[in-house]
């Protein structure tokens, strides 16, 4: 037999024993390249199995305790004493969630399985610029014993010296306290140890909601850096040792990374409670807080029912918008007081947190006089200083003039003051040369005479100021002062009307519609407002709704009226209306 004829029949037998490997299964076994690792570092898991395969394991269960960042499969075959061995390998490279002893489950493989093993994953002491390592992570808090409630500053700095092709550092996690990012994400170099370093920085407010100790997880980094040239020399590069090209030519093209992942250290913050020497009803502690107020109209005359709205505004530093409080106007004698929803927000700067919250208050007249508004006063902590402070808005007094045509009450004759006339002496012929100089004898009789002019004239004054006052209120009032004798010819004209309106969200023409409406019904004494109609109905969800119609009158912004509610409310009431 010839040579050629051997080597051809050695092939077949190869053959015949490659396929008979393909389909067997046996001998499936997984192993770690390393027991005991460090946190952060990454472990390989070894599968091989007799046979050329081509599925894949499940390694679902894996994702519980590690990240799985790639498989790899490879296949080789030898001839050994004329025997055919082919395997199968898969290097599954995983990151471990979290330290301690993680057991690595079963693993399906067709219709096999691997057998469990166990990893130890060691904690890993935070690198830093003195042990040279390329990656570490700094980070720190500001106070480090911060009251409740109040601001932490908390940054977390990402040192560098290698490219990074990409990563992820994660966010902070706590559940006694809320936190909020601070603009974005800083960059610039910096000096470690003589070394120069890139550092992305990232920070934060905490806001601790409890006293006592708050832990603030260690940062952790993770990511892919570009594999050094000797570690891919040892894996056998085909161009690392060419003596023509001297370096690999595709070595741009062909770059392979690994994984990193880096992690810092936990802080503990001691968080100190209120202090017991506060005073006020809200705990506020911040770095400044600024109350201020404007009024529209700012100035000119006010009178009975003219509308004034006052504008709060609470600017504080190191505070959100949520965390300031409500400010609840007090009741004003002479006034009916409608505050409207106070509308916060909160901006996120750089170093710190601007909280506002604006609250605007209506303000209409009942009564002429002396309207006194009482000063505001809130109490706050600078958390800079340590010590309570006070931001307050002083009291005001508005004099406030009869409505148009309202005629105010005469003054009392016994408050009305008489000035000292002087005497002159008599002619010869005892008559007074001057009329207006009236002499002894005659001055109680002449004063007498001036008496029925000046009582006529204040007589026909008052009458024509009633007069004019009553066809004021008439021309003003308008479709809300028709006869009684005309809006009860039609009630169901005019509560269309009303419906229309509420429909419409034209608060105007609902609270005069449903005012004639109103007097329709009760025209033998019908009732003149809002307030007198509520305490007739006498339901509190109904007067709540007519409360709102009126201050809707007077808003100044331009939300829109919602009358949906209110003719929901009236139709429930059937005793009210016809």
């Amino acid at each position: 037999m010839n040579l050629a004829l051997k080597i051809i029949m050695f092939w077949s037998l190869c053959q015949t024993s490659l396929l008979g490997a393909t389909s067997a299964w046996a001998d499936v076994n997984a192993r770690l390249d390393r027991q005991i690792i460090l946190e952060g570092e990454t472990v390989n898991l070894l599968i091989e199995a007799r046979g050329q395969i081509t599925a894949q394991p499940d390694t679902g269960p894996l994702s519980k305790d590690f990240e799985v960042l790639g498989v790899s499969t490879g296949s080789r075959v030898n001839i050994i004493n004329g025997q055919v061995d082919a395997r199968t390998t898969w290097t599954v490279s995983l990151s471990p969630k979290h330290e301690g002893t993680i057991e690595i489950p079963a693993l399906e493989l067709g219709n096999e399985v691997t057998p469990t093993l166990s990893l130890l994953v060691r904690e890993a002491p935070a690198p830093g610029a003195a042990s040279g390592s390329p990656i570490f992570i700094e980070s720190e808090v500001e106070p480090n014993s911060p009251y409740v409630q109040g601001m932490v500053i908390y940054t977390v700095r990402l040192l560098y010296t290698v490219r990074m092709v990409k990563g992820d550092l994660s966010e902070p996690r706590l559940n006694a306290a809320h936190i909020r990012r601070l603009g974005e994400d800083r960059q610039y170099s910096t000096q470690r140890n003589g070394s120069l370093y890139q550092v992305i920085e990232r920070r934060y407010a905490i806001f601790p909601q409890s006293s006592g100790e708050l832990t603030i997880p260690a940062p952790v980094f993770s990511g892919q850096i570009p594999e050094s040239r000797e570690q891919r020399r040892s894996l056998g590069g085909f161009f690392d040792n060419d003596q023509f090209f001297g370096r690999d030519p595709f070595d741009h093209i062909f770059t392979s990374t690994r994984t990193v992942r880096v992690r810092g250290k936990e802080l503990t913050l001691q968080v100190m409670a209120r202090p017991a020497g506060s005073q006020g009803q809200h705990w506020l502690p911040a770095q400044s807080i600024e109350l201020t107020e404007s009024w529209d109209p700012q100035s000119g005359e006010i009178r009975v029912g003219d509308p004034i709205t006052r504008t709060i505004t609470l600017l504080a530093q190191g505070l959100t918008g949520a965390q300031l409080p409500d400010l609840a106007p007090p009741a004003i004698d002479r006034a009916n007081v409608y505050p409207d929803r106070a509308k916060t927000h909160t901006e996120d700067l750089q170093d710190t947190v601007a909280g506002e919250k604006i609250r605007q208050i209506a303000l209409i007249p009942t009564q002429p006089g002396t309207l006194e508004l009482p000063a505001i006063r809130l109490y706050w902590w600078d958390t800079e200083a340590d010590r309570e402070r006070t931001a307050a808005l002083p009291a005001r007094v508005v004099e406030i003039l009869p409505a148009v045509g309202q005629v105010s009450a005469p003054q009392a004759l016994g408050h009305s003051k008489t000035l000292p006339r002087e005497t002159p002496q008599p002619t010869g012929n005892g008559v007074n040369p001057d009329p207006l100089q009236p002499g002894k004898n005659d001055s109680i009789p002449e004063l007498s005479g001036y008496w029925p002019w000046l009582t006529g004239f204040v007589t026909t004054a008052w009458l024509l100021t009633l007069l004019l006052w009553w066809r004021e209120r008439r021309t003003t009032s308008g479709s809300e002062t028709r006869t009684p004798q005309t809006s009860a010819v039609n009630p169901g004209l005019l509560r269309q009307r009303f419906v229309k309106a509420c429909k419409n969200g034209d608060p105007k023409e609902a609270r005069s519609a449903l005012i004639c409406w109103a007097r329709a019904h009760w025209s033998a004494n019908p009732p003149n407002g809002l307030e007198e109609l509520a305490s007739r109905i006498g339901d509190t969800e109904t007067t709540q709704e007519l409360m709102r119609l009126d201050r809707a009158l007077y808003r100044a912004d331009d939300k829109k009226w919602e009358g949906a509610p209110l003719v929901r409310k009236l139709k429930h009431l059937p005793d009210a209306f016809p």
